[in-house]
C-alpha cells in the first residue's frame, strides 16, 4: 500500500494456496489520505511462464486527514474461483469512552 504522504509499502500474505475458499479476512491501515492496495502472487516460481505478479490494483479513496479519523479497514474477500475483491474500506474514529469501575475488595472478619 502507498499513499501521498508515505512511501512506506507493507507486504502481508492474506491468502495462501492451501487456504480453504472462499475467505474474507479485514487489514488495517493507519492512513491520512487516498491509498491503492496492490494485490499479487507471492511466489512467481509456482505460476506458468509469463503470467504477471500483479493481479489487481485497488486505489481507496474518500481517505482525508480528519480529526479523529485514524484507521482504515478494509475487508477483502478471495472467492472459490480466485478472484480477490474488496467488500468494504471503513473510516475507523477512535473515541475515549469513559466508564465506571466497581472495585470489590475482600472484607476480614473479626
Amino acid at each position: 500500500d502507498s499513499d501521498k504522504n508515505s512511501t512506506k509499502r507493507g507486504n502481508t500474505e492474506m491468502f495462501g494456496n492451501k487456504d480453504s475458499y472462499p475467505v474474507s479476512k479485514s487489514l488495517s491501515f493507519t492512513k491520512r489520505a487516498d491509498f491503492s492496495i496492490y494485490v499479487t502472487y507471492k511466489n512467481v516460481k509456482l505460476l506458468v511462464p509469463g503470467t504477471k505478479k500483479l493481479i489487481a490494483t485497488y486505489h481507496i479513496k474518500g481517505v482525508k486527514d480528519t480529526k479523529g479519523f485514524e484507521k482504515v479497514a478494509v475487508k477483502v474477500t478471495h472467492d472459490l474461483n480466485g478472484i480477490v475483491t474488496i467488500d468494504s474500506a471503513t473510516l475507523l474514529e477512535k473515541r475515549e469512552v469513559m466508564e465506571e469501575v466497581v472495585v470489590k475488595k475482600k472484607v476480614e472478619k473479626k
